[in-house]
């Protein structure tokens, strides 16, 4: 299982096209529970995130364990506001732990070896264009979770069209959630198609990346390649020896009927005659 580098995030919702009408219809009342558990659970995170506020802008580093208190707290929101905004069907668990099986995915890199100390103290001033983005989304997300409710009230399954704009306008609000607490740099990406990508083609597991593509095929052998060449290259032979010459034509048939020779080794008639 390899993690993300440092300063990615990703966030991941496997598609399920059945739905229940019954706790969709109830959803409002469901997530009821989560939403009070997460407002309760919010409170110590915000004086963890003013600890590791003053840490980053004294020393620039990001100490690993509110870090990963903070991630926890991060990935039970996500799984929270799936549900409630109909990405997921099933409920919740009660925590944020790495590696909980969940239909959603909230996923992080380890914290970066050095932070800026500048970017850190002014991140107040720096999340003001990412939070009007953030808006943005969220009316998105709204808008498609709105009209997933009656279009599963209805059928009992949700389109693959309508479930991809809700998690698109949540993405972005769930990925900015590191940038304003300071455990990233990097501007968020309006997508993360491309993490996305890699999680879902290693079969849609937290935090595991698909391996690297295969190179791609070597080029077809030249047309003067012999049959025994593969991928345009034949393996090494030892040098077979030149072909023996053929044998010489037979002599041509002698109009001289003898079979003895005359002598004198000539062949043309007596030399006495005549």
């Amino acid at each position: 299982m390899s993690a993300l580098p440092a300063d990615t995030t990703a966030y991941v919702v496997d598609y399920q096209e059945q739905r229940s009408r019954l706790t969709t219809f109830f959803r409002a009342f469901t997530v009821l529970p989560h939403l009070f558990y997460l407002y309760f659970y919010s409170i110590p995170v915000l004086f963890v995130i003013m600890y590791a506020w003053f840490v980053v802008v004294i020393t620039g580093r990001f100490p690993e364990r509110p870090y990963n208190y903070i991630e926890r707290w991060e990935r039970y929101a996500s799984f929270v506001n799936s549900y409630m905004y109909l990405a997921t069907d099933r409920f919740p668990p009660f925590n944020g732990n790495e590696g909980t099986e969940y239909e959603s995915r909230f996923l992080l890199g380890p914290p970066k070896t050095e932070y800026s100390r500048v970017k850190a103290f002014f991140r107040i001033f720096l999340v003001i264009p990412v939070a009007f983005v953030a808006y943005a989304f969220g009316v998105v997300a709204q808008i498609g979770a709105f009209c997933a409710w009656f279009v599963i009230l209805f059928t009992g399954r949700i389109p693959k069209g309508l479930h991809d704009l809700i998690v698109l306008g949540m993405s972005y609000q769930i990925r900015v959630g590191p940038f304003y607490y300071l455990q990233t740099e990097a501007w968020p990406k309006f997508t993360d198609n491309d993490v996305a990508q890699s999680i879902a083609e290693a079969g849609g597991v937290a935090g595991e990346l698909a391996p690297p593509p295969p190179p791609p095929p070597a080029p077809a052998a030249a047309s003067t390649a012999t049959p025994a060449t593969v991928g345009g290259f034949a393996p090494p032979t030892a040098a077979s020896p030149p072909p023996p010459p053929p044998p010489p034509p037979p002599p041509a048939p002698s109009d001289d009927t003898s079979e003895d020779p005359p002598p004198g080794g000539l062949t043309g008639g007596d030399p006495l005659a005549g």
